[in-house]
């Protein structure tokens, strides 16, 4: 699938999107190398033992950096301006974890043409990160 685009008159309420990822060893030592997040809690397994989840965990900044992909490429895709994003984070991720990156529009404000989004990542049915994005769509502009 290529990078969805939608004309902010067509977004409705309650419109979804979503996809899946496996979080595995490489993509959390890549986003450990560019973040320069070198806790031992993500990486260490002789460290990560000794804490209350027994193995390494993924960081949570990787699973929120998911979020830029939902709103970059499925919700609204193209013409999107992230404009900011809440998180809670819920739930550990391990390595080898697949997760669903899940959002939906739950209001739209026309006369500034944002969209928010409740944004939500799952492992099976457990919540792991869930937070609301407002995102600006870009076209809106055209309409003026």
């Amino acid at each position: 699938m290529g990078i969805r685009s939608i004309d902010w008159e067509d977004i409705k309420i309650g419109e979804e999107a979503m996809f899946s990822r496996v979080i595995d060893k490489e993509t959390v030592g890549s986003f450990i190398a560019i973040s320069g997040d070198i806790n031992p809690i993500h990486s260490d397994e002789e460290f990560s033992s000794k804490t209350v989840f027994k193995q390494p965990i993924a960081p949570g900044m990787l699973l929120a950096s998911l979020f830029s992909a939902l709103v970059g490429v499925y919700l609204p895709g193209r013409d999107s301006l992230y404009l900011s994003q809440t998180l809670n984070f819920k739930n550990p991720v391990f390595v080898g974890d697949e997760v669903v990156v899940w959002g939906r529009v739950v209001k739209k404000v026309e006369s500034l043409g944002v969209m928010y989004i409740k944004t939500e990542i799952k492992r099976g049915k457990q919540v792991l990160v869930e937070g609301e994005a407002a995102v600006k769509h870009l076209n809106y502009e055209k309409r003026k």
